[in-house]
């Protein structure tokens, strides 16, 4: 779907907020110093990554893998999905972030922050997982969506996780997929996706966190712009790189500073989930 068709979506509703397009030399701080009131902004889909692995559009799994769902109507055997979680299954915050820190090894991957955000990694586990003592760790989101932890294991970005958790992650990848390919998509209605922006000097990255069905569906639809909200719930709005000394996890001395600008250097700079694999 090309720019101006999805300004013409979302100029149709009367409910349609202000979207600033950011897909032209616009940077994502004309936001601030023009005084923008709107609530979304157009993101270039080749400026988005994914949230703490840094997952260029061309190496993202999630995206993959409805890729060759729509190509070939797959299902989750066999797919590119299954595949991810049976191989990239790092065993610690140090692994998820590729990081130098050999500090970061005492925490569970599903206790993995970033440099700048505003919890820490004993503040995050409690809150993601069922239980933090079990042998193996459950995401809180899946028992939601009702698995037992007694069977199942495992978080939806990455492996290892129990092959219930796996289908039922592709599952609901394939039914926001299909939803907005035949009804269109409508985030007037359930929210716009949010993230962050990673900003050094003149480059600039948008970065998914919530809402990773639905962006990786625009993806592999195709959609060469997305509408994200002018929100974070997770950290600042705008991470620049000139204030790594004042990221909260820099600050109380979890990441040093060298470290914390490698993480973030690596996520504008994007990877691929083969190339994750190949280092593991």
């Amino acid at each position: 779907m090309n720019i101006r068709s999805i300004k013409n979506l979302f100029s149709r509703d009367k409910y349609a907020t202000s979207i600033y397009d950011l897909s032209s030399q616009n940077t994502p701080l004309d936001l601030i110093y023009s005084n923008f009131k709107g609530k979304a902004a157009l993101v270039p889909i080749d400026r988005c990554r994914s949230h703490m692995l840094g997952y260029v559009i061309s190496g993202n799994p999630f995206i993959e893998a409805l890729k060759m769902y729509s190509n070939n109507g797959c299902g989750y055997s066999g797919s590119i999905l299954e595949h991810y979680y049976r191989d990239f299954c790092p065993a610690s915050m140090k692994s998820v972030l590729n990081s130098d820190n050999l500090s970061l090894n005492k925490y569970h991957p599903m206790a993995t922050v970033l440099p700048w955000g505003i919890t820490t990694p004993e503040e995050k586990l409690p809150k993601v997982c069922v239980n933090q003592n079990a042998e193996k760790l459950l995401s809180s989101e899946a028992k939601k969506l009702g698995l037992h932890e007694k069977d199942n294991f495992g978080w939806q970005f990455f492996g290892p996780v129990s092959d219930n958790l796996g289908l039922l992650e592709y599952q609901r990848l394939i039914s926001v997929f299909n939803s907005i390919k035949n009804d269109g998509y409508h985030p007037e209605n359930h929210g716009y996706i949010h993230g962050q922006f990673l900003i050094s000097e003149d480059s600039w990255v948008w970065v998914n966190i919530g809402g990773k069905h639905r962006f990786a569906s625009l993806a592999a639809l195709n959609f060469k712009a997305i509408p994200v909200a002018l929100s974070s719930r997770s950290s600042a709005l705008y991470i620049r790189r000139i204030d790594v000394d004042c990221w909260p996890n820099v600050k109380n001395g979890l990441f040093a500073k060298e470290d914390a600008l490698n993480i973030f250097d690596r996520i504008m700079n994007g990877t691929t989930y083969t190339s994750l694999i190949n280092s593991h």
